[in-house]
């Protein structure tokens, strides 16, 4: 072999032990950290699994990430505290600067994603864990919430439906209090609908000053949203979904949208049989 030929030279001997860079174990917040060392394929069967084995007094019910964190802050009945049995949790905090193409004329703010957290969480008068963690399922990202009843050990049946009860109240608490729109409109920007303070608060200060239109023509699509508002039964009669799509074209466009929005005497949609899955107006910008 020439001493030129390039090779490559394999050791056979021991693995160099692993560095212990993870010193929390026998937890749940342990079995996290472990799970994030790019093994990981399934978040959620680990973190269950974990779960039932840390904290057997407790029913599991394993629901889609809705605002318990929120919720709890909008009522002084209900607390969430961090919990003492998972003190290391994992937050990102943000700054959200100001939206300028509204005009907006505020500083911006902060805001928290949590990827790894437990609370402990009080509503009427039971005292639940909840643990919000966001994974991976399989290559794709997963956040979920954890919501722990407390229950006798070993659980009867008796004993598992009385603490599902309990959880279903609070779930469908939270998921009503998630779907609800607070001081937000929804808008349908980067291929999904999100809520938005920032234009809501632009919203409030909308005029038609700034609406670049004909009055006659102004007043004709009002009348066509109030019309459309009114006509719920007419669209169920002849089973046609209610929905209708304004369609405007303009560099006044945002401006119009958001007066039609701030208008109070447009009539709101309201949860029923007729009503769309939010009780809000979308509007497509």
């Amino acid at each position: 072999m020439s001493t030129f030929d390039d090779f490559i030279h394999i050791s056979t001997g021991p693995a160099p032990p692993k560095p212990s860079s993870w010193p929390i174990t026998s937890s749940v917040t342990g079995d996290f950290f472990d799970n994030s060392k790019g093994l990981r394929q399934n978040t959620e069967a680990l973190i269950t699994q974990s779960i039932r084995k840390n904290h057997p007094n407790y029913h599991l019910t394993i629901t889609r990430a809705i605002d318990f964190i929120g919720f709890a802050a909008s009522s002084d009945d209900i607390t969430c505290l961090p919990s003492q049995q998972a003190p290391q949790s994992v937050i990102e905090r943000v700054f959200i600067p100001p939206t300028r193409r509204f005009g907006d004329s505020s500083d911006g703010r902060f805001v928290e994603n949590v990827s790894f957290g437990c609370y402990d969480y009080t509503f009427k008068g039971t005292t639940f864990m909840v643990y919000l963690v966001a994974g991976m399922a399989d290559v794709w990202p997963a956040a979920l919430s954890y919501l722990l009843t407390p229950s006798e050990y070993p659980m009867s049946e008796l004993g598992k439906a009385s603490a599902q009860d309990k959880a279903d109240e609070l779930l469908a608490a939270v998921s009503n209090y998630s779907d609800e729109l607070h001081q937000e409109v929804l808008v349908y920007d980067g291929g999904y609908w999100q809520k938005s303070r920032e234009l809501y608060e632009n919203v409030q200060k909308a005029s038609w000053d700034n609406v670049i239109l004909a009055k006659e023509r102004k007043k004709a699509i009002i009348n066509d949203v109030i019309g459309f508002f009114n006509s719920a039964d007419r669209y169920a009669e002849f089973g046609v979904p209610w929905k209708v799509c304004f369609l405007v074209i303009s560099n006044s466009n945002r401006s119009f949208l958001t007066q039609i929005s701030e208008r109070s005497d447009l009539p709101r949609p309201t949860r029923g049989k007729h009503s769309p899955s939010s009780s809000s107006t979308h509007f497509r910008l």
